[in-house]
């Protein structure tokens, strides 16, 4: 099963190997109309090919409206992709021509082995949900990375309440004197399962209303992997006590 969509408003993702954190990803536009083409394993479920289709898009165009045409040699599943992006289920003659798109060979006219090593699909083995969640949060365990590549298991928490950003590096406000320093959280996953989990209970030794938090991959500065809003502020004076769980799904 195939796919190929006519993509008006195009990005591509890079990295900046000379800038502060060279691991993150950055995304630009490209101009011109192009053609984005999609090739699932057999045997694949059509609703896990239209849920990784989608998926596809928040890396490759700006917009799903974006999407001006979808072909498929499954109908259903170009037309579902079409009804979501509200697009033609044909390819114009002469898309792509101001940036050379029309000159992609179509996937019917491709040989599979050739379409195969170009676009296939991979599948996440359980093993390996097991591997990516020890990664991103198993910083106790034996064997971890470090440096920048030391999973991000330390929370920090703060006062500040301003909804997190995509962008940010740091946690604004991040109190820095006093038991509610920066702490290491308990790592928790069942081999198997799609989720992990991080948990700290700090006891405060100051009045302050806490409102955020970020997960960190050092005791100080480092990767800021995640910033969570609580689902309430919570006001503490000296003796109480926050207890803190970061579930991530993976």
């Amino acid at each position: 099963m195939h796919l190929e969509l006519g993509n008006a408003a195009a990005i591509e993702g890079y990295r900046d190997p000379h800038g502060p954190d060279p691991e993150r990803v950055f995304y630009r536009p490209l101009r011109g109309d192009r053609i984005t083409q999609v090739v699932f394993p057999d045997r694949i479920p059509l609703i896990e090919a239209y849920k990784t289709t989608m998926s596809l898009l928040d890396e490759h165009v700006e917009d799903h409206r974006a999407i001006a045409w979808v072909t498929s040699d499954e109908p259903v599943l170009a037309g579902m992709v079409a009804c979501r992006c509200d697009a033609r289920t044909e390819r114009p003659v002469g898309w792509g021509r101001s940036s050379g798109a029309d000159l992609l060979t179509p996937l019917t006219l491709l040989a599979a082995p050739l379409v195969l090593a170009g676009f296939m699909l991979a599948l996440r083995t359980d093993a390996g949900r097991d591997l990516q969640a020890n990664l991103m949060g198993g910083g106790q365990l034996a064997g971890a990375g470090t440096g920048a590549m030391r999973p991000a298991d330390y929370l920090g928490i703060t006062a500040n309440a301003t909804a997190p950003a995509a962008g940010n590096t740091t946690l604004a406000g991040e109190i820095a004197s006093g038991s509610l320093l920066r702490a290491q959280a308990t790592y928790s996953h069942t081999n198997g399962t799609a989720s992990y989990s991080l948990t700290k209970t700090f006891t405060s030794d100051q009045t302050v209303t806490i409102a955020k938090f970020g997960v960190f991959n050092a005791a100080a500065a480092g990767v800021l992997l995640f910033e969570t809003l609580l689902n309430q502020v919570a006001a503490l004076v000296s003796g109480d006590q926050l207890a803190i769980t970061e579930s991530v799904t993976i």
